[in-house]
């Protein structure tokens, strides 16, 4: 079993493993001060009643926000702040503030190419209530 300190070894990593989730919660004042820091300037991601007069339940979080939480469950996983090589996402359903997501992938290959150890994995985000919100592909390099 590894240490949650030790790099992942290339060899290590099989068809099939599970990337660790990351659990997050979209913390309503954390998420309203990024949006100030952003200077962002759709109703939608930082005004309530705006977001419930188009019938969503609350404030959507920003896509960009949630995207970011991707990168950071392969950089906790592999211990490297640059091994994601792409992240294609869709997303599927709003993310509203408070909730809590998972962020989860899963290998689906791995292969050598010109020197680079990559390991090919689908991802997906999860709301508290299971239900998949996000989901694509992302590409990680292993040194």
């Amino acid at each position: 079993m590894l240490k949650s300190e030790e790099k992942v070894r290339f060899e290590n990593i099989h068809k099939g493993d599970e990337v660790p989730p990351l659990r997050v919660r979209m913390d309503k004042k954390t998420y309203l001060n990024y949006s100030k820091l952003i200077n962002e300037i759709n109703p939608l991601h930082f005004d309530e009643n705006y977001a419930k007069s188009l019938g969503f339940r609350t404030i959507v979080v920003a896509g960009v926000y949630t995207y970011s939480f991707l990168p950071k469950m392969f950089t906790d996983w592999l211990k490297d702040p640059c091994c994601v090589k792409s992240l294609e996402i869709r997303y599927k359903s709003p993310i509203y503030v408070e909730d809590e997501i998972v962020n989860r992938g899963v290998v689906k290959q791995k292969y050598r190419k010109k020197g680079e150890k990559t390991v090919e994995c689908e991802v997906w985000v999860e709301n508290q209530e299971g239900k998949k919100v996000t989901e694509g592909k992302a590409e990680v390099i292993l040194q």
